[in-house]
C-alpha cells in the first residue's frame, strides 16, 4: 500500500489548541490530555475504514505503576471505546488492567520502559499538582467529552472524512 500520513493538525487545533482557554474556564481543568488522546483515536478511524478493519488495539492502562493518567481513567476509557464503536471500530484494550510495567515487559517478552518507545508530549502531566498527584475532575471530564470533544470529533469525522456513525440499534 502507498504510505499514509496519519495526522490532522487542523483537527488537533479544533479539539485541543483553539478552545483551550474556553474549555479551562468552562470545565475548570486543562482538557488538553483528554482531547488529544481522543484525537489519536479519531485519526485512526479513516485508516481503519481504508483498511477494512474493525479493530484497533490500544495500549491504554488505568494505572501505570500506581500513577493515574487523567486521559486513562476507567470512565474515559469506556467513553473512548463507545465513541469508536459508533464508527464500527472496536477499541480493544488488552492491557487496560495491567498496572505494572513489569507485567507489560513480561507480555512483550523484552524490556520496555514507558515513554521511551513512544511519542511523548511536552505538555504531559499538566493535570498534576506540585506534588505530582493527578487532579482527576471525573464529572467535569465526562461533561467535557459529552459537550465538546465528542460533538467536535463527530463533526470532523463527518465533514473532513465523510464518515458517519452507525445508526443506533
Amino acid at each position: 500500500m502507498p504510505p499514509l500520513f496519519l495526522g490532522d493538525p487542523r483537527l488537533w487545533h479544533m479539539l485541543c489548541g483553539r478552545p483551550l482557554t474556553t474549555l479551562f474556564k468552562t470545565y475548570g481543568f486543562s482538557a488538553l490530555c483528554i482531547n488529544c488522546h481522543l484525537y489519536f483515536h479519531i485519526i485512526r478511524i479513516p485508516l481503519a475504514k481504508i483498511l477494512g478493519c474493525g479493530l484497533l488495539v490500544s495500549g491504554e492502562r488505568e494505572s501505570h505503576d500506581g500513577r493515574v493518567k487523567l486521559n486513562q481513567i476507567p470512565p474515559i476509557l469506556d467513553a473512548f471505546k463507545g465513541f469508536m464503536g459508533k464508527y464500527g471500530v472496536d477499541l480493544l484494550q488488552p492491557i487496560r488492567h495491567l498496572s505494572s510495567g513489569r507485567e507489560v515487559e513480561e507480555l512483550l517478552g523484552h524490556r520496555w520502559q514507558e515513554g521511551e518507545e513512544q511519542a511523548q508530549c511536552v505538555l504531559r502531566g499538566n493535570y498534576r499538582d506540585p506534588g505530582d498527584l493527578a487532579i482527576i475532575p471525573e464529572e467535569a471530564a465526562m461533561r467535557l467529552l459529552r459537550e465538546h470533544a465528542f460533538p467536535q470529533g463527530e463533526r470532523a469525522i463527518r465533514e473532513r472524512y465523510g464518515i458517519s456513525p452507525r445508526p443506533d440499534p
